[in-house]
């Protein structure tokens, strides 16, 4: 027999799969999905098996794979096939895409051991292999396929043991073998107490029950019992929740029915339902319904900070069957979590967008909360939008798939508008409150009128009012730090970073100015670099400053920052949204951690600080970004029984995302947006993707950038190309990066692309990246 193999090597000479032979005592073991160790050139490497075949298609010189590192195949052929899918649509390589799919844990070096369940059956050469019920395998071990053999039989358990003992969290059990009678009444006392459990038990509590270990170890020793490693999942920290379960009004039970009807099938819905109207419970109806079925279901979330708010929910429902996948778990508590899964342990994942490799084999439901996030689109190769993932895999499972937000994406809403998705929508609060007031403030004005501060009046009068009543506030502004940048009045000069071509950002708490990018700081100096002048000035505000200003005005208030300066431990949002919820504090300040989800009954207040950042970025979708910031945060104040009030601060008041997102009206913004989309020819009406080419030679990136360029256009694709520019961060951490935009309909361009970019695969000058927008 004969396998293929995808190799732990990234290089685009490598980026394929290579056969090798099976040896005889792996053929009933090794499977698709298997990690292999394979000679490679002079070496041994990691692998994994992507098929399977009887005869060989390059028979001369073929090698034989060394070893099997799992005993049971981490992927199955759905992975494999998705891989596969997301080599062509990404352009990255088969291995970073499968390694795309395991937990970090993994990744490392660990052993294969068999328990011996019985010796019925057992050859006595093969018994005396065994030590306490143990044997480890050896580096290519001949006996596996004997092994194999007896596990079908019933009478060993082969599993992985991590030489890493920190990676899998385990505690010492007491199996009773036999019940032969002791001179110790104490040993006999415990014989006696195991024989009517019935089950094993941890050492640990029979010592907690008085039992000696001295008797323990006797009664090991006269082989009356085993005491053997067993696994135990770590406990994920997660608020204790009574589960709230409320009947769904009329509006969500026609949402409910309609999802009810596609279970069996591939469906893609778009639930628009507004800030409140009761999204999250129909989720939970649907997942009830998909595990009575003996399915399991994914629900991605875009923010870290919402998974414990939302696993809390569900933990309460579900208890046992939640698991939790996201990147602030320790490496031994996301492989846990996975085994779980894995085990058949846990049947729904709650989760960041990793969690959509959450190993199921019987998905019944998939849903995307907030899809509207740009989160979902991750950043470094692969570069996938989860929900294009999720439509694969759910397309793969014959299960429906549910997009869920107050604001979805454009292109989105679209496809609904035209039949490819199922709309449905909620257009109205659950508990029957009105959507909160909104007031724009021309911050043009408060500067005529001499305000200067991070608050305008009116945000000022209202946030007193709040204090004074007893409620709550939450204030959004998009921006770390005390001050955005600090410049010389006598020169005009701010200050940059010398690795990348943007300014430093003043953090008062330590006194130092910092790059949001590379991390580069130094201390504030006394005087201008450039020119000696003392007359520096700290411009622009940030989340420090506004809680100085705070504290100020409104001495004795409770307020706390969230961002990623102060979110530093990995129960820190839970801690924080917990004082919030129990009125520890006052006033919630931060940047988009706090904009969406979350929903707290005494918020009554919510101030956008700055409403045009997201505006002033050089985007096609920026209005739709700003919109939608602006329309979740504001989502926060009234969702309880206190009237909500939002203040939105603009220097562009008349811009339809902010008028639009003032009035809560998403399809008076979507009507406009897709005008303009369409006379500008953007996406949803062409394909958008962006050449990012970086190289820490300037020239020479500038001048590949071009040459990418001449290829496209000489094939006469018909496509738009625009660039190449210099990118928004056009300097990063010593990398200058070039930005090409394609705007185009033939889809053989994507041909063309994977020959530019193998081109330049594992080129240590030029980098390529290709992200689809």
């Amino acid at each position: 027999m004969f396998c293929d193999v995808i190799v732990d090597v990234a290089n685009k000479q490598i980026n394929r799969v290579f056969e090798y032979k099976i040896p005889t005592f792996l053929e009933d073991v090794i499977e698709v999905g298997h990690r292999v160790s394979v000679p490679f050139g002079s070496r041994k490497v990691l692998g994994f098996v992507v098929d399977i075949h009887d005869s060989a298609k390059y028979p001369d010189g073929l090698k034989s794979v060394y070893d099997v590192l799992d005993i049971k195949p981490i992927l199955g052929s759905e992975f494999i096939s998705l891989a596969e899918y997301m080599v062509k649509r990404y352009y990255s390589f088969y291995i970073t895409c499968l390694k795309q799919m395991i937990p970090q844990a993994l990744r490392v070096t660990y052993l294969k051991r068999v328990h011996l369940l019985k010796e019925d059956g057992l050859d006595s050469d093969t018994r005396a292999l065994f030590k306490d019920s143990y044997y480890t395998l050896k580096l290519h071990d001949e006996r596996i396929s004997l092994f194999k053999k007896y596990e079908r039989e019933g009478i060993v358990e082969i599993f992985d043991d991590f030489v890493d003992k920190g990676r899998k969290k385990t505690e010492k059990m007491v199996h009773l073998l036999n019940d032969t009678h002791q001179r110790s009444a104490k040993c006999n006392e415990i014989i006696s107490y195991l024989k009517e459990l019935g089950e094993d038990i941890s050492k640990s509590m029979l010592i907690d029950m008085g039992y000696s270990e001295s008797s323990l170890e006797t009664l090991k020793k006269n082989g009356v019992i085993n005491i053997y490693d067993s696994e135990v999942y770590r406990d994920i920290n997660v608020k204790d929740e009574q589960d709230k379960r409320v009947e769904l009004n009329e509006l969500q039970d026609n949402v409910y029915n309609e999802i009810k009807a596609s279970y069996s099938k591939y469906d893609t819905f778009l639930l628009h339902g507004v800030c409140g109207s009761g999204k999250t419970e129909i989720y939970l109806k649907l997942i009830e319904d998909v595990i009575r079925n003996g399915k399991e279901a994914i629900i991605l979330v875009p923010e870290i900070s919402l998974t414990p708010q939302m696993t809390s929910r569900f933990k309460a429902r579900f208890k046992d069957e939640v698991a939790v996948l996201h990147s602030r778990l320790s490496n031994g508590e996301r492989y846990d979590e996975w085994r779980r899964i894995l085990n058949n342990k846990a049947h729904i994942v709650v989760g960041a967008r990793s969690a959509l490799f959450a190993p199921f084999k019987n998905l019944g439901l998939i849903i995307v909360d907030e899809e509207h996030e740009m989160s979902y689109i991750q950043d470094t190769n692969p570069k996938y939008d989860a929900i294009d993932i999720a439509g694969f895999r759910a397309k793969y499972h014959s299960c429906p798939l549910v997009l869920g937000s107050a604001t979805p994406r454009v292109s989105d809403y679209y496809k609904a508008q035209n039949g490819e998705y199922k709309l449905l929508e909620l257009p109205y609060r659950a508990n029957g409150k009105p959507e909160p007031i909104s007031e724009i403030v021309d911050m043009r004005e408060e500067l005529k009128e001499k305000n200067k501060s991070v608050f305008s009046r009116s945000l000022a009068s209202e946030i007193k009012g709040c204090l004074e009543r007893g409620e709550q506030a939450i204030l959004f502004i998009n921006r770390r730090g005390y001050s955005s940048f600090v410049m010389c009045r006598e020169c005009g000069s701010t200050i940059e970073c010398p690795n990348c071509n943007m300014s430093l950002v003043y953090h008062k708490y330590s006194g130092r100015l910092k790059c949001h990018h590379c991390g580069y700081e130094i201390p504030l100096p006394d005087k201008c670099p450039t020119c000696g002048s003392k007359y520096i000035k700290l411009l622009g505000d940030g989340t420090e400053k506004a809680v100085e200003e705070l504290k100020r005005n409104y001495p004795g208030v409770r307020v706390r920052r969230v961002d990623t300066d102060t979110m530093t431990e990995k129960n820190s949002y839970q801690e924080v949204f917990d004082e919030f919820r129990n009125h520890n504090i006052d006033i919630l300040i931060g940047t988009q951690i706090i904009a969406k989800g979350l929903d707290f009954p005494n918020v009554s207040l919510v101030g956008v600080l700055n409403a045009d950042i997201g505006l002033k970025i050089s985007e096609y979708n920026a209005p739709e970004i700003s919109y939608d910031l602006i329309e979740q945060v504001s989502g926060r104040a009234g969702r309880d029984k206190i009237m909500g009030k939002v203040i939105i601060q603009s220097y562009m008041p008349e811009h339809y995302a902010i008028r639009y997102a003032a009035s809560h009206d998403y399809k008076g913004f979507y009507n406009e947006e897709i005008k303009y989309r369409r006379i500008l020819k953007n996406p949803p009406y062409t394909n958008y993707l962006e050449i990012m080419v970086s190289s820490p030679i300037l020239k020479k990136a500038y001048l590949e950038a071009n040459l990418i360029k001449t290829i496209i256009l000489k094939e006469n694709y018909g496509c738009q190309a625009l660039g190449p520019n210099e990118d928004y961060i056009f300097k990063l951490n010593n990398i200058y990066r070039y930005k090409l935009q394609l705007k185009f309909n033939d889809m053989d361009l994507y041909n063309t692309l994977s020959e530019i970019l193998e081109r330049y695969l594992g080129n240590k000058d030029i980098n390529i990246s290709i992200t689809r927008k």
